[in-house]
């Protein structure tokens, strides 16, 4: 397993000065590979530093999880154990709680090609099957009323809306892809009839440049 990371600061927070609000973390443990990204909300002066914590809750949850990997109790589990982080944060540092704001997606990875994995928010999972270019949607952004609305951690709404998919086998993946919703510039282009992997790829090249921030973990099995 081969694993890629690149944080891209948008054009956005490049011209207000802000550093970008997407974190990940990655975790490893006797062949199980841990891998969350959360993406700060932008509205909070905050959601940097809710990211950074989530991200480190969720892989280290999902590494010491993976092998009672029940959805309902799973779902339960990490709900409480994000509240009881931020609202630690939160009263330490002086912050309202609904201020520690962050999307999430989180995989755990084994040799054999078991996948667990979690979402909260917007932000895609997707993979690239062997001798194929099409794009396998495996968790799509949930948005509110609005496109530009998601769900996140510091809101009633969070655990209820934090999807826990089943495990899964890999059945012939040759490459999985993270992405915050800063990508969707490129995954939904209006002028492609059809995204190419080189476009998502591309995004490695430090030459790239997109509105929003954007987070790509690329994971070659």
């Amino acid at each position: 397993m081969e694993i890629s990371c690149k944080t891209i600061q948008g054009l956005t927070n490049l011209k207000q000065r802000r550093n970008s609000q997407d974190t990940y973390s990655i975790e490893n443990y006797e062949g199980i590979t841990s891998i969350c990204v959360c993406d700060g909300a932008g509205f909070s002066d905050y959601g940097a530093l809710a990211a950074k914590e989530v991200s480190k809750t969720v892989s280290k949850f999902m590494i010491d999880s993976y092998y009672c990997w029940d959805c309902k109790c799973i779902k339960r589990k990490i709900s409480d154990s994000i509240e009881c982080k931020l609202l630690k944060i939160a009263k330490k540092e002086g912050i309202e709680y609904a201020n520690l704001a962050s999307t999430i997606i989180g995989l755990c990875l084994k040799d054999n090609g078991e996948i667990n994995m979690l979402h909260l928010g917007d932000g895609q999972v997707f993979a690239k099957r062997r001798f194929s270019d099409e794009i396998y949607y495996l968790s799509s952004a949930q948005n509110g009323i609005f496109k530009n609305q998601t769900y996140l951690t510091g809101s009633d709404q969070f655990p209820q809306n934090l999807r826990v998919y089943d495990s899964f086998k890999d059945p012939g993946y040759e490459y999985l892809y993270i992405m915050t919703d800063g990508g969707n510039e490129l995954l939904f282009h209006p002028d492609k009839e059809q995204i190419q992997f080189q476009d998502i790829d591309a995004l490695f090249d430090n030459n790239m440049f997109l509105k929003d921030d954007c987070t790509v973990i690329k994971i070659k099995l």
